[in-house]
């Protein structure tokens, strides 16, 4: 299980890496920066309900490309999913849900999907079929 140290230290990551300060990340949090600051000294214990608000915050981050990425594929496609795929088992169910269903709007916008097998006719797996 995370512990507060746990969350903290991802939190503090994404505040270095776009450069925000307490304040700012509180303000994205929907709370205070000195609670921010209160969690990182140990002051406060964070209650479940600011798990939950901040694994949403760690989506949230994720969909919009402002988590560090520690690995840079050679695609920008590939950014974002590797992104994704690093929060994933940090995401709530319903989150998973708005992620999946977000995904299948796009796929369905782009004409991608629609070949037999399920995929863009670009696809080796779709000409198989």
């Amino acid at each position: 299980m995370k512990t507060q140290a746990d969350y903290m230290r991802e939190l503090d990551e994404i505040k270095a890496f776009n450069g925000w300060n307490d304040r700012e990340l509180g303000a994205l949090l929907g709370t205070s920066g000195a609670l921010v600051s209160n969690w990182r000294t140990g002051k406060t214990q964070m209650t479940n309900k600011s798990k939950r608000r901040i694994l949403d915050f760690f989506a949230e981050m994720a969909i919009r490309g402002k988590l560090p990425s520690s690995e840079l594929p050679s695609r920008p496609d590939d950014i974002d999913f590797n992104r994704l795929l690093s929060i994933w088992p940090k995401l709530t169910e319903s989150m998973r849900s708005r992620v999946v269903s977000t995904a299948l709007e796009l796929i369905e916008k782009s004409g991608h999907g629609t070949q037999p097998g399920g995929m863009g006719g670009d696809c080796p797996q779709s000409k198989a079929n």
